[in-house]
């Protein structure tokens, strides 16, 4: 099936499951496959959706008609990893949040939202500044984590 074809077959998908195409967006892109060894990069539509709640039902509906998926954890739950993977941010490592966007929901749980553009990864230069170093050492946080993901045949 040509390309063109489609991606006019995914965009009808997705409007009818999302109401619309302003749910979401799509790009083409070469990246390599994420299982296996490759040494050249394969040709993908990435869409783009606004909120889990969106791309999880666009999940639903290709894997319903048949169509196969490259990245498509369905769990809410772990979904930073898989930003964090797309976009190559560190998850054991500090970072400045900017901008952001908090809500308490419920029982002590609060739901941050930031924009990548305000995602700031701390560099090298600001681990060997005394005053930052300082800062850290008073910090009472402490994020703790372990990723094993592999994949073998």
């Amino acid at each position: 099936m040509p390309l063109s074809t489609f991606k006019t077959r995914l965009v009808n998908i997705l409007s009818n499951t999302l109401k619309g195409t302003s749910k979401f967006g799509i790009e083409n892109i070469s990246a390599f496959p994420l299982r296996g060894y490759h040494t050249e990069k394969k040709s993908y539509i990435r869409v783009i959706t606004w909120n889990q709640f969106d791309r999880y039902n666009a999940l639903k509906a290709v894997r319903e008609v048949g169509i196969c998926t490259a990245s498509d954890d369905l769990t809410p739950i772990y979904y930073y990893r898989k930003v964090a993977c797309e976009k190559r941010l560190p998850l054991s490592s500090w970072a400045t949040l900017s901008n952001y966007f908090h809500e308490y929901i419920q029982g002590g749980t609060y739901l941050f939202q930031v924009s990548m553009n305000n995602y700031n990864p701390t560099s090298e230069d600001d681990y060997n500044n005394l005053l930052f170093s300082l800062a850290l050492s008073q910090d009472r946080t402490l994020v703790l984590t372990w990723d094993i993901e592999t994949y073998s045949s």
